[in-house]
This record gives structure tokens, C-alpha cells and sequence, in this order.
């Protein structure tokens, strides 16, 4: 065999050889940082807030923090929260974004505040009840990319909740 042949397979070779150790490193670097995303995304509850109108108007503010620790920017297209006082359903509420999703930047915190309003058959139950255990069951989903679209659901318990403004 002459010698540009075997110098030709030679360059070729270690051309192929040098394009599939790139992909495979760049697909190491997107699966860990897709499983990152995943893995660490975090919201946290750290207080119910309630305004009371009047007595037949009650809002429930929960502020909800965010939390994006990927190197990945990631859409929030939809938030539902529901709110459990004492082991009875109180509401479930729920934040659209599908025509303008929230962006969450790399390494960033966003806070988002969901109202609520409470039925009026359960005014009274949680007028009565303002100082024990309160469970908000959180799901949030969101668009990461390769990942795709994937929700994160978390529960947490609170005790009591702050009145922020009384009005009669």
C-alpha cells in the first residue's frame, strides 16, 4: 500500500476518532446538565398570608421563591397550589402562563404570589382555625430544554398564617 494512502486512512481516522470524542463530551456536559436542572430545582413556602376584606371575603397570598441552581434557562408554564387546614380541603388554585411563561434564568431566584380566594362555605372552618397546620401541596410545571416539559410537586406544612390587612 503506498504510503499516501496509509497516510490518508491514518488522517482520516483520527479525524472521525477526534468528532466522536467532541459529541461525546458535549453530550456528557448536556445529559449532567439536564440532570442538574432536574435533580436541584427547588420552590420553597415560607409563609401564608391572609387578607380579610370582610366576613365573607377572605384572600389567601402565598409567596412562593423559585429556585434555578442549573446552568439551563427553564419556563414556568403553569404553578397549582391547594391548601388543606387541619386535614380538610380548603381550595386549590392555579397560575397559567402558556401565553407569556415565566422565565427562570440560570443560577437565579424569581418570587411569585398566587391569591387565592376562600369558599365562602369554608370562611368560618378558617376564621376559627388561623394558628394550626396548613399544608400547600405545590406542583409546578415547566419546559427545560432536552428534558422537555416536566413538573416538580413538593408538599409543605406551615403553622398559622399572617393577617396582612383586616378591613370590617
Amino acid at each position: 500500500m503506498p504510503l499516501s494512502v496509509r497516510k490518508g486512512i491514518t488522517v482520516a481516522f483520527l479525524l472521525v476518532s477526534t468528532i466522536f470524542m467532541i459529541i461525546v463530551g458535549y453530550t456528557t456536559n448536556l445529559y449532567f446538565a439536564v440532570y442538574t436542572t432536574i435533580r436541584n430545582f427547588d420552590a420553597s413556602i415560607p409563609k401564608l398570608n391572609m387578607k380579610v376584606v370582610n366576613s365573607s371575603y377572605i384572600l389567601i397570598k402565598t409567596p412562593i421563591a423559585i429556585q434555578n441552581p442549573s446552568e439551563c434557562t427553564l419556563e414556568i408554564t403553569q404553578i397549582i397550589e391547594g391548601l388543606w387546614l387541619e386535614d380538610k380541603y380548603i381550595l386549590t388554585e392555579s397560575l397559567s402562563t402558556h401565553g407569556n411563561p415565566i422565565q427562570l434564568y440560570p443560577a437565579s431566584t424569581i418570587n411569585v404570589t398566587i391569591e387565592a380566594e376562600v369558599p365562602s362555605h369554608r370562611i368560618q372552618y378558617v376564621m376559627a382555625r388561623l394558628e394550626k397546620n396548613w399544608v400547600v401541596n405545590t406542583r409546578i410545571f415547566l419546559m427545560a430544554p432536552i428534558a422537555g416539559t416536566f413538573s416538580w410537586q413538593n408538599s409543605s406544612v406551615i403553622r398559622g398564617v399572617t393577617l396582612i390587612e383586616t378591613s370590617s
